[in-house]
């Protein structure tokens, strides 16, 4: 049985930019250049990570969740996942932000609740945001369901974005300059049964023999090859139940 592995930032951003693309990155292992990620954004997420570490964010902002920053930078994978009468299996890896480890609450059997964070430099009201959804749903299925040996935890009760948005800057020494902004935590609704349902529509294009259409405006395809006049759309909406 084929195992193709899906990485949320491929789930977040390639499959809404072009069907086609994703489709010959995961299946056909044709990847896209990786684009190139300005430093200053690596810079400010590992500030941010350093200085949640191990603290209650409750503690530092009351509008944060009551909950310990843990374990940044974690590797995930989810056992597979079969999809029926396709042949294939789908494994979810990624590196997570960290996850959060929820103060005075358990759930029924007593356990302790656990977040799914993840840290973000851009505008609150940045729209491109909602496509961060697809992506935490992804790492909480890995936490819940992750491969032999993996890094596991559960239950996943919370997922949401921090948000940091920098606006202001000051300097109050000599060489030493700071950036400042308003923070916020945005929390997503867990819905792990429209995920999996999503996750189908993934995995019967991925048994096709034929890729998907590619999106008028993607430029790679048309730098690559220009787009085909005649592909067949691959049939994905309202499948029944594909996931095991």
């Amino acid at each position: 049985m084929k195992t193709y592995t899906l990485y949320p930032s491929d789930l977040t951003f390639l499959w809404r930019d072009c069907p086609r693309c994703f489709y010959n990155s995961v299946k056909l292992g044709h990847k896209r250049p990786k684009s190139i990620m300005p430093g200053v954004f690596h810079n400010i997420d590992k500030a941010m990570k350093s200085f949640y570490l191990d603290k209650n964010l409750y503690e530092i902002d009351p509008c944060l969740p009551n909950a310990i920053f843990r374990t940044p930078d974690q590797w995930v994978e989810s056992a597979p996942m079969v999809a029926k009468g396709l042949g294939i299996q789908l494994v979810i890896k990624g590196k997570m932000d960290g996850v959060l480890e929820y103060v005075d609450e358990k759930d029924d059997n007593g356990n302790t609740v656990w977040g799914a964070p993840d840290l973000k430099a851009s505008a609150g009201n940045d729209e491109s945001l909602q496509m961060y959804v697809l992506a935490m749903h992804a790492y909480t299925y890995a936490l819940e369901n992750p491969a032999q040996g993996a890094f596991s935890r559960s239950p996943i009760e919370h997922l949401g974005l921090l948000v940091f948005n920098p606006d202001k800057f000051t300097q109050k020494q000599e060489g030493k300059a700071f950036m400042g902004g308003a923070l916020d935590w945005c929390e997503i609704e867990k819905d792990m049964a429209s995920f999996r349902k999503w996750l189908g529509r993934i995995a019967i294009v991925l048994a096709q023999d034929t890729p998907p259409d590619s999106t008028q405006d993607c430029q790679y395809c048309t730098f690559a090859a220009g787009i085909p006049e005649a592909v067949e759309t691959v049939a994905i909406d309202e499948p029944e139940e594909v996931l095991v």
